[in-house]
């Protein structure tokens, strides 16, 4: 980082990853931080990055859902990051199972477990990460974001928060969408 200005070295640390692919900015949606996601955008930092790739491989990150059974018996949905350790073949047409570890807390890693596909959230971006966890001042934050873009896209505010719910990021929809012009001028401001 020594060849860079103090303003890229600061961009540089805002788009830094830990070894679970996350950005500040996927921290602080999981922590439910608009005001941190505010901050983090005006320095500079990606908002809408996804956790690494959606290829189905070995490495990637994912949101996993898991049921838990609770004390009074009633079973409940829980989402937790998670890294795949091996993909395995589905049976007769089914999803393939995938291994993952998880990070628990303390920092210590699970053992492997088997989780179907179809239980997965693979690359999430820090809007899907707040949507999935019900975390709503981060929510509200992220989807302001692309207020900007659906003043330029044949697209209504819902579908564009759809798109982004998928991974979409804002530029990519513009580019979609034909208008490369108004990319260049968002940049350019």
């Amino acid at each position: 980082l020594e060849y860079f200005t103090p303003a890229e070295k600061q961009v540089k640390f805002l788009e830094e990853r830990d070894k679970w692919k996350r950005t500040p900015a996927h921290v602080a949606a999981f922590a439910d931080a608009g005001e941190v996601l505010k901050l983090l955008s005006e320095k500079g930092a990606s908002i809408h990055r996804p956790l690494g790739s959606t290829l189905v491989d070995r490495e990637a990150v994912a949101l996993v859902r898991h049921s838990k059974k609770l004390d009074n018996g009633k079973i409940v949905d829980e989402w937790h990051l998670g890294k795949i350790y091996h993909v395995g073949f589905g049976l007769r047409g089914e999803p393939p199972l995938v291994r993952f570890t998880y990070e628990k807390e303390g920092g210590e890693i699970s053992q492997p477990e088997d989780v179907n596909l179809e239980r997965c959230k693979l690359a999430p971006t820090p809007l899907v990460i707040a949507e999935t966890n019900k975390c709503y001042s981060a929510m509200s934050v992220l989807k302001t974001y692309w207020a900007v873009v659906t003043e330029h896209v044949d697209l209504t505010e819902a579908e564009l928060h759809q798109e982004a719910s998928e991974g979409a990021l804002p530029a990519g929809v513009l580019a979609a969408q034909g208008k490369g012009q108004v990319l260049r001028d968002l940049v350019a401001a």
